[in-house]
This record gives structure tokens, sequence and C-alpha cells, in this order.
């Protein structure tokens, strides 16, 4: 027989529990959907008593917000004064973020040097990281050499200290060469002339080889001797070789005796050998006993060898 009363008392139990697991998985609910809320930046209403962060005031400690940086959150560069993106640049070259530094060169610099190339070229020299300060010279070299190339190379040759000199000649040159490239190598060696060997000339003269081989040539062996012609000639000899190594041969065979004229020699010889193992044998035939023809005779070795491999397979 049943007892009504004892089992009134345990529905009643059940039904209290129930209601509690209502009211634990509503505030579950509602806890999971301010989460979510939160991570979205405010996409979902928030529960009565749970107040959002806004999402342009949040930072998130493992990627730092773009929006957080000054000169990124600034008006569009094109619509500020010259004193305003005075103002931005340097902030932004102080900066020890790569994302700001990068802002400044490629977007406020150009904007400043549109407005005035003269404050653009005094500011980048109040930068005091070197490597900084090298790139935006290049940079104002270039964009300066683009619309006005005299007063370009006129403000970097009068600048004090030989590497930003150069740093600058270097930029503006090679702004140059977009329209002419044996003009900008022409005008790079005027200013900057000497022996010392410059690794962009003989950049802008494998260029003007390229397009020129005869004409380039003829220019680099009318230089005055010396390690930048030493340089030069080797370099265009290279080119050379890849159509016509016994001319070139001849060209290398010329330099003074040195490391440099060794490896000019070996560098031809590679390439001559690929075309025409015998003649080059022959070449090195010719050179007298010394550890360049034993280098050469190896080289010549290793290819033979390399080559047999090759038709093996």
């Amino acid at each position: 027989m049943i007892n009504r009363p004892a089992k009134a008392t345990e529905l009643a139990a059940i039904d209290h529990r129930m209601q509690r697991h209502k009211v634990f998985l509503y505030s579950g609910a509602m806890a999971l959907i301010a989460i979510i809320g939160w991570r979205v930046g405010g996409a979902f209403a928030m529960p009565p008593g749970i107040i959002a962060t806004p999402a342009s005031t949040r930072v998130d400690d493992r990627t730092p917000s773009v929006a957080t940086t000054p000169a990124l959150m600034a008006a569009p560069p094109a619509q500020k004064s010259v004193s305003e993106l005075m103002q931005e640049m340097a902030a932004a070259f102080r900066s020890a973020r790569p994302e700001e530094r990068d802002f400044a060169l490629g977007t406020l610099l150009p904007a400043l040097m549109a407005q005035n190339p003269e404050a653009a070229a005094r500011a980048v020299l109040d930068i005091t990281d070197e490597d900084l300060r090298h790139a935006a010279l290049d940079h104002v070299g270039r964009l300066w050499a683009a619309r006005d190339p005299q007063t370009a190379l006129r403000w970097a040759d009068a600048l004090p200290f030989r590497d930003e000199r150069e740093t600058a000649l270097t930029g503006a040159c090679r702004q140059l060469a977009a329209e002419s490239v044996p003009r900008a190598v022409k005008t790079l060696a005027a200013y900057l002339p000497g022996d010392r060997p410059l690794g962009d000339l003989e950049d802008l003269a494998l260029r003007w080889a390229g397009a020129d081989l005869e004409t380039a040539r003829a220019w680099t062996l009318a230089l005055v001797p010396g390690p930048r012609r030493e340089g030069l000639v080797a370099r265009l000899a290279y080119v050379q070789s890849k159509t016509e190594p016994a001319a070139a041969a001849a060209i290398v065979t010329e330099l003074p005796p040195g490391d440099a004229r060794d490896e000019s020699v070996i560098s031809v010889l590679h390439q001559w050998a690929l075309r025409d193992r015998p003649g080059a044998l022959a070449w090195v035939e010719r050179f007298p006993e010394s550890t360049l023809r034993e280098r050469a005779i190896a080289e010549l070795n290793s290819i033979a060898q390399f080559q047999l491999a090759t038709t093996a397979r």
C-alpha cells in the first residue's frame, strides 16, 4: 500500500532539485554568453551586472593591436601638415616597434617628401639608430632623385660623413638607373671618385653589361688602374665568360697578380670549361707553374668528374 504523504514529500524534493539545476544551467549559460561576447567585441548583449570592455580599448597581450599605434591611428598622411608629419615621423622612428618604423619609412617619409623634401632630408639626420638612419637616407635619395635628380645629388654630396654620403648618393643613382643605367654608373663613379671598390657601383655596372657589354667594358677599361677598376673588370669578365669565354680570359689575365685576379681567372675558367673543356684546358696549359695553375687544373678535373657522373645517369 502506497504512503501518499511520503510520496508527495519525495516529489517535492525532486521538483526542488530540478529547479536548482535550472537555475545553475541558466547561470552557466549566461556566463558562457558573457565570455563569448567579450572575445568577439560585444557581438552579444551582456546580461545585467556584466560590463563589456569595448573592443577598441582592449589589448591582447599575445598580439599587440595595430590600432594602438599612434602613427597608424592618424589621419591619412596626405592630409597632414609638414609639422604634423615631422612630429609623427620622429615619434615612429624612435619607436622600438618594427611596424611603426616601417610605416614611417614607407608612408610618412614619402608624404613629407612630397610636401617638403628639404624638411624630410633634415629630419632623417636626427634618427639615432644607425641602420635606420641609413635606410632613411637611401629612401630620401631615391624619392628626391625621382622628382629632382640634380638637387638630390647636391644634397647627398654635401652630407658631412662619408658613409652617409655614399648611402644617399647610391640611393639617388639607383633611382637614376630606372631611366638610364649608364648614366647612373657614370654619375655614381663621378661623385665617389677614388680606388676603393664599391659593391653598388659593380652591381649597376653588371646591369649595364647585361644590356650593352661592349660599351660597359670600354668604359670600365678606360678607368684609372686600381682596386675599383680591377673589381669592375672582374665582374664584367664573368658576364662575358658566359658567351665569349676566350675574350673574358684575355681580360682577366691582364689584371695585376693577386687574390682578386686569381678568383676572376677561376670564375672565367669555370664558365669556359662548362662549354668547351678542351679550349679551357689549352688556356690553363699556358699558365706558368704556380698555385693558380694548380687551382685551375683542379677546377677542370672537378668539372670533368661532374660531367661524367651526369652522363652516366
